[in-house]
Formats: structure tokens, sequence, C-alpha cells
């Protein structure tokens, strides 16, 4: 549902040529895909190759503790509980969320160049020289002038989805079954 409401923002944002929208709506999906693919990768393997002695203790023929399942216990309780929070300097809490570039970052094997495209949205999202100078053209004379129009907006949204045709693909498929990328 994450993965469909991004997805539906950055399909009404192109529809609007809002760069900036479209911008922070794939920035969003980009994350929310690398966030499931941190807690999801190593799921159906797990349940692969403990599937026996999971169906037996469902069906009360086992009484095994689960202590060595507490990686991947922990990974889904980072996926539904993880949250922003201080900690102390040193102190590791599985359930402080990660920085975001780094959910991002599982995303590289199988869209390249998806975390410099994350880095672009981000530079649009936020005050930056990049944001800035799409806005206002310092080079009209004195005191700059602004620069937005409809269609910059779509031609800046026309040429970030030609510079990578792969990541809004990637990402919605990252998001939902990354068993039908192949390589992991």
């Amino acid at each position: 549902m994450r993965a469909k409401r991004w997805a539906d923002a950055t399909c009404l944002m192109y529809d609007s040529n809002n760069f900036v929208g479209w911008a922070a709506s794939v920035r969003g999906l980009l994350e929310s895909a690398g966030d499931s693919v941190d807690a999801l990768l190593n799921i159906p393997s797990f349940l692969a190759e403990h599937h026996r002695l999971i169906r037996r203790c469902l069906a009360g023929e086992e009484n095994k503790t689960f202590n060595l399942y507490s990686s991947t216990e922990a990974a889904l309780d980072h996926f539904v509980h993880a949250r922003w929070m201080r900690t102390k300097r040193g102190e590791e809490n599985k359930l402080k969320a990660k920085d975001n570039v780094i959910y991002v970052n599982n995303l590289e094997c199988e869209v390249p160049g998806v975390l410099k495209l994350y880095h672009q949205l981000c530079a649009i999202c936020h005050p930056s020289n990049e944001s800035v100078e799409y806005f206002y053209d310092a080079n009209r004379g004195h005191g700059g002038r602004l620069k937005l129009a409809p269609t910059n907006d779509a031609k800046a949204i026309a040429a970030m989805c030609t510079a990578y045709p792969a990541a809004l693909p990637g990402a919605l498929m990252m998001s939902c079954n990354k068993d039908m990328l192949g390589h992991w």
C-alpha cells in the first residue's frame, strides 16, 4: 500500500508538471522500496531453509526454541517498529531508524545509479544550490529573475526519467517482489 501511494503521488505530480512534488514523491518511493528490501530481503530464503521446523512447531509437534531466528525477527521488528530516536554514543538500538540513504543503497545492485538519482532528488527537495539554481536565474541582469514555469518542470521531469529509466520500475518491483529481479 505504501509503494502504491508513493507511485500514485509520483503520477499525480508528473501529470501536474510539478517537478518538486515529483522529486519528493520519487524520493519517498525510493526510500520506501529500500526500506522494504532491508527488512524482507532474507525472509524467503529463511522460510525455505526452516520451513519444516516451522511447520512442525505450528502443528505442535516440535517445541524447539527459536533463538536462531532472532536476527530475522529483529529485521522484521525494525521494519515495523523502527523510528527516529536519539541514542547515546556507541549505544545500539535495533529499532532506531537508519539513515534513508542506507535504505536506498539496498536498491543499487538491481537499479544501478539509483543512489545518484536519490542525491539529485534530495537536492531538489531541500534548499540547496541545485534547488536554488533550478528556480532562480542569476544570469538575468542585476537582481536575478525567477524562472519557474510548468514547461521547465515537464522538461526537468522528462530529463530525470530519461537519465534513470530503470529507477521507477525497479523501485516498484523491489517494493513488491525482489525475487522477480533475479540475481540477489
